[in-house]
């Protein structure tokens, strides 16, 4: 692969929202065991390059530099079994990724489509209103889209 090639190749992203806020305890004990996870996490026995961090004090991302060495699916579902034992041996609930995260007041709120376009009609042009997109795969979408003001995505919500 030419370095054209590989410096094209994004970032994956695999992002897991919790249901709750993460105390600062919680957050160590998910950073221990992501770290611990990380360390063995392999693709076909092939080193995965990989990062995670938690964003907004409830939403945990993981990151896989795919020209290093690409997730198959069957890393990807040890990643999926890893995060649902977060959730099944410390408590830690998933929150719902066909919601809309959107943070107002500086809090995040679970919204439905028909929730966000009321919000949208009747504050679209606040920018404190921000949109954390769970649909997003790639850390260029997160470096473009993720906590941007809910204004930016009028075109695309059709609103």
């Amino acid at each position: 692969m030419s370095n054209t090639e590989t410096s094209q190749i994004e970032d994956l992203l695999y992002i897991f929202p919790f249901e709750n806020t993460i105390s600062e305890t919680d957050k160590n004990i998910i950073s221990k065991l992501c770290t611990d996870f990380l360390k063995q996490w392999k693709s076909h026995g092939e080193e995965l390059s990989t990062q995670f961090w938690i964003e907004e004090d409830r939403i945990l991302i993981f990151s896989v530099d795919p020209s290093i060495s690409n997730p198959s699916g069957c890393s990807k579902d040890k990643l999926y079994h890893f995060v649902n034992s977060l959730k099944d041996s410390h408590n830690f609930k998933l929150g719902d990724i066909t919601k809309f995260w959107v943070k107002t007041n500086g809090k995040i709120e679970l919204l439905n489509k028909s929730e966000l376009k009321e919000l949208a009609n009747s504050q679209f042009q606040n920018p404190k209103l921000q949109l954390f997109p769970m649909w997003i795969t790639t850390k260029k979408e997160f470096q473009n889209i993720w906590g941007k003001p809910l204004e930016q995505f009028r075109t695309l919500l059709r609103f």
